[in-house]
This record gives structure tokens, sequence and C-alpha cells, in this order.
């Protein structure tokens, strides 16, 4: 955005990402929570695993170059959950392997997503529940795929 989020929630988006990555599997409501206690240990992070970090979120935005400018827009509205669904999903086995997105997210698998009865179901009511995130991030693991080829080919 040209101007400043005054209720940063660009950051939380970060922050909601990230701390599903490190630990969606012991989840729990309520997400305040949740992301308070991934801030708290995220402070004793080292300056290393700090710019690890960084460099994985950029290799994620990378990955995404071929899904469009609008990509995790639904109903003309940025979808938070869509965002960080696809964010674990993409990043979670180079996250346990230490290393950087090196292939894009496969657009029409990201189209199938999108448009996926189950995964919807996961975005209505209750969508911050246990079962809810967990779902959805599991049913983002097993649609998304990434390219065959390297983002840099």
């Amino acid at each position: 955005k040209p101007t400043q989020d005054l209720h940063s929630k660009d950051i939380e988006l970060i922050l909601r990402s990230f701390a599903l990555l490190h630990d969606v599997e012991n989840y729990s409501p309520k997400m305040v929570s949740f992301l308070n206690s991934f801030s708290q240990k995220a402070k004793k992070f080292s300056n290393e695993h700090i710019k690890y970090l960084d460099d994985l979120f950029m290799s994620f935005i990378d990955a995404c170059s071929d899904l469009g400018e609008k990509a995790f827009f639904r109903n003309n509205r940025f979808s938070t959950t869509l965002f960080e669904s696809v964010f674990v999903a993409a990043c979670c086995n180079d996250f346990e392997k230490g290393q950087l997105l090196t292939k894009k997210i496969e657009p029409s698998s990201f189209e199938v997503l999108k448009n996926d009865e189950k995964f919807i179901s996961y975005l209505l009511s209750g969508s911050s529940s246990s079962e809810n995130i967990k779902g959805r991030v599991n049913r983002a693991k097993e649609v998304i795929k990434l390219k065959e080829e390297n983002c840099n080919e």
C-alpha cells in the first residue's frame, strides 16, 4: 500500500505466517495468545536465524511471481488466511532443511486451492479454531505444487 497501515496488518500477516510455519501443530486458540507466545520465542532468535527468515520470506515472494498481482485476494479483499496457508505449504519443506525456496508455485495448483471446497470450508465460521487453521494449512500442503524449474531459470 502507498500509505502505512495504522493497524500494522502487514506486520501481523508476516508474524502469523512465521508463527504458523514454526509451530502450526501446536496452535491453539486464541490467535492473539499464539502470536504473543511466538513473539516471545522470536525475541531469542539469533541474528543468523532472523536473516534466514528474511531471506526465506523474500524467496517465497519470488516463488509467487507467476501468480498475478491480486493472487491472494478473495471477494476483492486480501485474504490473510489464504496467504498464510500458502506460505506455510510452500515453505515448510525448505524451512525444515534450513533452505530457501528455489522453485515457483505452480499457478494451476494455486487456483485449485483457491476454489477447493474443502479449503474454503476451513475459511468460514470459526476460522481461528485449531481444527480450521490446521485443516487449511494441511489442505494447502496437499494441493500447492512447486514447478519443476528453478526460480532463476
